[in-house]
């Protein structure tokens, strides 16, 4: 079995038992949506744009609660040293971290997804589309997340600085996942062809990005 699929099972075992950062991210996620519900005046409609937006946003949250817990795991029990000692190489570490981060994105959304649709009393027209615009969230904002967590690891202000400078490079997947969960959830929606292309390309950006860097900032962190 890969090295990568190690700090996987690992990761997603720790965090469950633990349960902080996932149930810290779900409640997180939830306060969002329940909160802007209740603002809405009675009879008051959200449209689809608007419930897509707030959804992408609460989700924006959970990545970086999800992620400082993923990475913070090293740093009990001695378990960063093992991993120092160890023959694991930085992309399978990265890779790891990325498929952990991955499923536990989904196991938060399959909880506030339904919640989201209830509350925003929102129509599902497209489930394909649904899964297409989740997927992409998931996919980029897992490289971005690990990216960005091997970036807070270091100590120097000017690797901090990386983080602001990344923050802006994602609000086209951002608009993308917004327009595209749109689409599913509305009859009148542009097409989203273009939508898809722009999400498509920023994944494998962030993605490429991750694989490039992540093994600079692993071993400079050793």
């Amino acid at each position: 079995m890969p090295l990568c699929f190690y700090v996987t099972y690992k990761d997603i075992q720790l965090i469950l038992l633990r349960s902080n950062g996932i149930m810290q991210s779900i409640m997180l996620g939830l306060l969002l949506i329940i909160v802007f519900s209740l603002a809405q005046k009675v009879g008051e409609q959200i449209t689809p744009q608007t419930a897509a937006a707030l959804f992408t946003l609460a989700n924006v949250f959970c990545v970086i609660l999800i992620t400082n817990a993923l990475f913070s795991l090293e740093n009990h029990d001695g378990i960063r040293a093992y991993i120092d000692l160890s023959s694991i190489s930085p992309a399978s570490f990265a890779l790891g971290k990325w498929i952990a981060l991955l499923i536990l994105l989904v196991i938060t959304q399959l909880l506030l997804l339904p919640i989201m649709f209830i509350l925003f009393n929102q129509v599902l027209y497209s489930f394909s589309s649904l899964c297409l615009g989740v997927l992409l969230f998931d996919t980029g904002m897992a490289s971005t997340g690990i990216l960005l967590g091997a970036i807070t690891q270091q100590s120097t202000s000017k690797d901090s600085m990386l983080t602001v400078l990344l923050f802006p490079l994602l609000l086209p997947l951002l608009l993308a996942t917004i327009r595209i969960i749109e689409y599913a959830c509305s009859r009148d929606a542009e097409p989203i062809l273009s939508w898809i292309g722009v999400g498509s390309s920023f994944v494998l950006f962030f993605f490429v990005a991750l694989i490039i860097l992540f093994p600079v900032l692993f071993s400079s962190h050793r």
